[in-house]
């Protein structure tokens, strides 16, 4: 799975392949070092979740905000 702020180009990645591990896309770019790790922090959490209730990652996307509202999609 990948974790990055460059939402657009690997989004784009994401629907050019048929299978992919999953996305985390930080929506919010130039955050704080301390700020960056609480989202992935975050995110960790909510992932743990899904993995608990029986959903894994393949194909999804975990989109996640500073203020770590967030949602989770398929793509492609």
């Amino acid at each position: 799975m990948l974790v990055t702020s460059n939402v657009d180009d690997f989004a784009r990645l994401a629907r050019a392949v048929q299978v992919h591990p999953g996305l985390v896309l930080i929506e919010q770019g130039g955050l704080l070092r301390d700020e960056q790790m609480e989202v992935v922090r975050r995110a960790l959490v909510l992932i743990d979740a899904e993995l608990a209730g029986g959903a894994d990652m393949v194909n999804r996307v975990l989109r996640i905000w500073a203020d770590l509202t967030y949602a989770f999609e398929d793509l492609p």
